[in-house]
Formats: structure tokens, sequence, C-alpha cells
């Protein structure tokens, strides 16, 4: 549906394309251009048609390439119940890190065993 249309004078898709994770055992380089490459080749194959593409990620190069309105986080509650929230930063075309940090819960965007490393340098070198 278009911002501001109402749903049922809204266009209906003529398929929905659901895809589970297809960043799994593809390499960086396949990840950054596969929601244009997958756009490309349904516009070639079905020209004219409607279509919505449903897709779950653990990927940021697939979230930097939608707009942050398009994204549904899922995560639990303390109870253990599921939450569903709207990405909250920008995504399109945004820093990796930024979007792992937002969009994946992370605290960090480095590995832990760096982090520590760095967390102790920094400690010698404030004690210094």
């Amino acid at each position: 549906m278009k911002e501001g249309e109402i749903f049922s004078e809204a266009v209906q898709p003529n398929f929905i394309l659901l895809l589970d994770e297809p960043e799994n055992y593809m390499y960086p380089e396949m990840c950054r251009t596969f929601i244009h490459n997958l756009n490309e080749l349904l516009k070639q194959r079905f020209f004219g048609s409607e279509f919505q593409v449903i897709l779950s990620t653990h990927s940021p190069f697939m979230l930097s390439d939608v707009l942050a309105n398009q994204i549904i986080k899922m995560d639990y509650d303390d109870r253990g119940m599921c939450v569903i929230a709207n990405a909250e930063k920008p995504s399109f075309a945004a820093n990796i890190h930024s979007i792992m940090a937002d969009c994946f819960f992370l605290k960090y965007t480095i590995g832990e065993q760096a982090r520590l490393c760095l967390t102790e340098k920094l400690g010698l070198f404030k004690d210094m």
C-alpha cells in the first residue's frame, strides 16, 4: 500500500514472495547486492505485476537497502513474550555498524574478545 491509501482501495499484489534468511551461505558482497539483484529479476520476469516481498534476515547488508519504515524488529521481553517494534533509526544507505546496533540489539559492534582487550588497555592507560 502507498502512504495514505485505504486498504480496500489498494492494488493487491499478484503474488507475495516469502524469503527466510536468504543470506545464509552468501559471502558479504553477494549479500550487499542481493536486494538490488532480486528487484531487477522480479521487474524483468514479472513486468507489470504487483508483488510484495517479505524477507527475514540477520544481515545488515539487506537492511541497508530498505527504508526504516519497511523494517519490523522482533525481540523478547523479560517474560519471554515476543515484542515487535519498528526500526528507530534510518537504515537506507546507513553505516553497517549503525544498522547492526539498532536493528540487531547489539551493545557493541566489535568482537567481545577485542572489546575486552581494548577496555583493559584503556584502563591501564588511564591508570598511568
